[in-house]
């Protein structure tokens, strides 16, 4: 964080941002439709110092994100981009899954905290882009938990484990022991069960 908030460079800011903006872009493409809560509620959870919460309510999802770090929620606060800068950014409406993502007109609020102990919102997405991946596999399992139980019926936990190198299977038995169904594209969802979608980029 002291690097980043170092860097006097917007664009190099940017920079960082971008690769995790196409990620997420294409997480949220593969989930497909997204549980019809209203308002539409997401989980950042160890949201860090990116962009992305703000993002996400320009897209028209009301966020909650959270991160243990004060200095990450205060810098994260603090910058409000412009809506002309979030624009610049993909946004996943450009295919006939439009439908399913919320109209434009969202909102974020910032916590300091612990996903395990906060008094947080039920959410139809929870999103933890690398909170865990330096987290033991106790932590893992009372993640994996928690975030079961904030998330409504149909709910769908995004998962990037980008540096959870030789874990895959472990992670991927655990959430199955967790109660999570994987989401697979086109197939038949059952709307009492919550679904996960991973990436493993180099697990």
């Amino acid at each position: 964080y002291r690097e980043l908030l170092a860097e006097p460079d917007p664009l190099e800011r940017d920079l960082l941002a971008r690769p995790e903006v196409y990620l997420l872009v294409w997480m949220l493409l593969e989930a497909g439709e997204l549980p019809r809560s209203s308002p539409q509620t997401l989980l950042d959870a160890g949201c860090g110092i990116t962009i992305i919460p703000h993002l996400l309510a320009f897209w028209g999802f009301h966020v909650m994100a959270i991160d243990y770090s004060t200095q990450a929620i205060e810098w994260a606060a603090a910058r409000q981009p412009a809506p002309h800068e979030l624009a610049t950014y993909p946004i996943p409406f450009f295919s006939e899954q439009r439908e399913h993502f919320p109209a434009p007109g969202g909102s974020v609020s910032y916590r300091v905290g612990d996903w395990l102990t906060a008094d947080l919102p039920p959410s139809g997405v929870v999103i933890c882009r690398n909170g865990l991946r330096g987290a033991t596999k106790p932590n893992w399992r009372r993640s994996l938990l928690r975030f079961r139980d904030l998330l409504v019926p149909s709910g769908v936990l995004l998962l990037e484990t980008c540096n959870a190198i030789g874990i895959q299977s472990e992670v991927e038995d655990l959430l199955d022991e967790c109660g999570f169904a994987p989401l697979v594209r086109e197939a038949r969802r059952d709307s009492s069960a919550k679904y996960w979608i991973a990436l493993w980029p180099t697990g």
